[in-house]
């Protein structure tokens, strides 16, 4: 962002740095906590902590307003400037690897916004939700990217909390009920492939075969479901729709697996989980993210509009 630093680097300026960190999440309009209360809480003085202050709205990372015995108030905040002031660095998003048009879709909008908002973003891919979010509870991340079934699933046994979600067929269209050819549901004995680092494959393996003491499950990599069909070591699994056409060659028959007429099933939506209690990724800055330009860079890299860029 190219802000002068150089009014920062004293015990003054140190302590805004702390502030910044510390009102990232403070959303507009609301009040600021009383001085003497800052001031204990970073361990400073008063005095030192009202010229932090000053030296945010100097820098115009912020604007306040004094309202008398009511307390002064955010009026306005420069997130970006917030995030840069406090040191928080790199913003760090663990994405499902972009094997699809969509997951590539998504990279680029969520890139597209982050650097609209001014939020350096560093992207990194990995195969499971699972996986991602270990890396986010492990603090390794500050988001993971996950299907709103899969966080569902996992804020169960995790400390999650879901910033934001973006909706119906956002991750995925759908998920299928693929078989192979010659096969059916209902056929005694099936042997259904499943991918344990992928929380929506074995929700939605469960959902359809649970009930089912014929079934054997074979323990498949997610990558190397197109190569055990091949090879006649399965009969039937769940798989993104999406990636059928560009990565499925084996000879299967799929069904979607939403019949809802009220619309797809949450594991289509796209939500962004970080661990509970983070200040890292407060709402107030989420909030700052312009979600609908998310969705629609996402939907032009889909009907290829726009070139993915992530």
């Amino acid at each position: 962002m190219g802000t002068d630093l150089a009014p920062f680097m004293s015990r003054n300026g140190l302590a805004a740095m702390q502030l910044a960190r510390r009102l990232l999440g403070l959303p507009v309009g609301a009040q600021l906590p009383l001085v003497r209360d800052m001031a204990a809480e970073l361990s400073y003085g008063n005095g030192t902590i009202q010229s932090g202050l000053e030296l945010l709205e100097q820098s115009g990372a912020i604007a306040t307003r004094s309202r008398g015995r009511l307390g002064t108030f955010l009026e306005s905040a420069d997130r970006a400037m917030l995030w840069e002031l406090g040191g928080l660095g790199t913003l760090s998003v663990a994405m499902p690897l972009p094997y699809s048009r969509r997951y590539e879709g998504l990279a680029s909008g969520l890139r597209c916004a982050l650097d609209e908002l001014g939020v350096p973003l560093s992207l990194s891919y990995m195969r499971g939700s699972a996986e991602r979010v270990a890396t986010v509870v492990e603090g390794r991340v500050d988001v993971a990217v996950v299907s709103g079934l899969a966080f569902d699933v996992l804020s169960t046994e995790a400390p999650l909390v879901a910033l934001a979600d973006l909706g119906p067929r956002t991750y995925v269209s759908d998920h299928g009920l693929l078989l192979a050819e010659g096969r059916d549901r209902d056929q005694p004995g099936l042997r259904v492939a499943v991918d344990p680092a992928s929380a929506d494959q074995v929700q939605l393996v469960r959902q359809l075969f649970g009930g089912r003491d014929d079934v054997r499950y074979v323990e498949t990599s997610y990558n190397q479901l197109d190569q055990a069909f091949q090879r006649g070591e399965v009969d039937a699994t769940v798989w993104n729709l999406d990636e059928i056409d560009q990565h499925l060659t084996a000879a299967v028959t799929a069904e979607p697996l939403t019949t809802d007429p009220d619309g797809p099933t949450r594991s289509t939506h796209a939500v962004l989980a970080a661990r509970e209690g983070t200040e890292r990724v407060p709402a107030a800055l989420v909030a700052a993210v312009d979600l609908d330009l998310v969705r629609a860079v996402t939907d032009d890299v889909l009907h290829g509009r726009r070139v993915p860029a992530y």
